[in-house]
């Protein structure tokens, strides 16, 4: 008995400290993770803020505060752990020089305005567009050799085998998820953003072509947005973007989807749904918006543009048709819809 109890004491301690050590190693990878998952983020902020400074200034709204945050992040972004991976570094570097061209083409948009310079400046914001993606990319892959090197001391913890599975079965799903999180969904709003919409537009094509189902493409954004930021504060703007998506949430369905483009733009891509229920749901969204006080502003509008797919449309048509009507509107007076089906470009 008493050799039993000193086996059973033995075992205990050594699943103790094997145990102790996996917790160890778990909060060690969790701080690693949150490490990588603040250097997503700073992308993700870096990228929506040039999308945004971009289209400010192809409409003649300098925004210099816009241009020091992004400078800010960039800073912090080139300070960051890029140990694991040499070709973050290079990416990174990429970005500030095109950055640096970035600056040079809106000082020369903002002096001497033409189709050359605003076409110069769009293309290189695309390329940061996908250079910020490679980075995201690159981080992804650092958490996962950190995964790896973390299965590296599972040899270790043999007494302790079916805990320590158990465990990193757990670390595993969470690396994915708060991975596949950090991918899909905006960071401040926490609805998905343009990457997945963008997948979820090919798959409603897709099907739209293979089983002759329709869908709407609406595009909306804030009227004045930048008043509000002015007046306000971008904290308090912030506050506004949040509470609008929670409020747009309450309208649609489970099977729309609902998604940030850039800035104060969002899109909602509503399945099996033609134009005359899409306009009936985007009205129902403005009308909403327009009559809900927010907390931290009070009332603001929004401008919506709507249209369907047709066979042969890509998402590049459907938005450009969308943001058409959405331009309509804004010139329209604002706070409203307009509709643009395609061949009325």
């Amino acid at each position: 008995m008493r050799k039993k109890s000193s086996i059973l004491l033995t075992i205990t301690v050594i699943l103790l400290i094997g145990f102790g050590s996996t917790i160890l190693s778990i909060f060690k990878i969790i701080k690693t993770l949150e490490y990588d998952a603040k250097q997503i983020n700073e992308v993700g902020i870096i990228r929506g803020a040039i999308q945004r400074l971009t289209k400010l200034e192809l409409n003649n709204y300098p925004d210099d505060e816009g241009m020091n945050r992004i400078e800010v992040g960039l800073d912090v972004l080139a300070n960051l752990d890029k140990s694991y991976i040499e070709s973050y570094g290079e990416t990174v570097a990429d970005i500030q020089n095109n950055w640096s061209r970035y600056k040079t083409v809106i000082e020369e948009l903002r002096v001497t305005p033409t189709e050359e310079n605003r076409k110069e400046l769009f293309d290189i914001s695309e390329a940061l567009w996908i250079q910020t993606n490679q980075a995201v990319y690159l981080t992804q892959r650092s958490s996962e050799l950190k995964i790896a090197k973390f299965k590296l001391i599972l040899p270790v913890l043999l007494i302790n085998i079916m805990l320590i599975v158990v465990i990193a079965l757990l670390i595993k799903s969470y690396v994915r998820d708060q991975l596949e999180k950090t991918a899909n969904y905006d960071a401040l709003t926490k609805i998905y953003n343009r990457h997945l919409l963008y997948q979820v537009l090919e798959r409603e094509i897709n099907r739209s072509d293979r089983y002759n189902k329709e869908f709407s493409f609406i595009l909306f954004d804030i009227d004045n947005f930048k008043r509000v930021n002015d007046s306000f504060g971008h904290d308090k703007g912030d506050l506004v973007l949040i509470e609008l998506c929670r409020l747009c949430e309450d309208c649609i369905r489970k099977s729309d989807i609902f998604a940030r483009f850039g800035g104060e733009e969002f899109v909602i891509v509503a399945p099996e749904t033609g134009l005359e229920q899409g306009l009936i749901l985007a009205e129902k969204i403005r009308k909403k918006v327009e009559e809900h006080s927010f907390k931290a502003v009070g009332h603001i509008t929004v401008s919506v543009g709507i249209t369907q797919y047709d066979k042969g449309d890509t998402r590049d048509s459907l938005y450009k048709r969308a943001d058409i009507a959405l331009y309509h509107a804004k010139r329209s007076g604002k706070n409203r819809t307009e509709i643009n089906i395609k061949g009325a470009e």
